[in-house]
């Protein structure tokens, strides 16, 4: 279960040119939970994903589980942007715990 306030929904693309973004969005983050509580990334409409999104979100990962924290994602329906997002988790680059599968 996600507590109120950690949850961070993602539209669009997330790319070199939009990584700016969600690094601002994590600017000022304080952890809300403790350890061993989740954090949610919504990526339901995330449309696009290239490396440098990739990197953004191993970023927010580390960022994360450096508090103690657990990342959920909500994966893409997109194919495109889930399958890119599949390929990093099985190749380890990042390591989220999927909530459900897109659709």
């Amino acid at each position: 279960m996600v507590a109120a306030g950690q949850t961070l929904g993602i539209r669009g693309e997330l790319d070199i040119a939009t990584v700016p973004l969600l690094a601002a969005a994590f600017a000022d983050r304080r952890p809300v939970g403790g350890p061993g509580s989740s954090f949610l990334l919504d990526l339901h409409d995330l449309t696009f994903l290239d490396v440098a999104g990739l990197r953004a979100l191993s970023d927010v990962e580390m960022e994360i589980t450096e508090h103690g924290e657990r990342l959920q994602v909500n994966p893409p329906t997109s194919p495109a942007a889930d399958w890119m997002l599949r390929f990093a988790a099985a190749h380890g680059w990042i390591a989220p715990v999927f909530t459900g599968t897109a659709n």
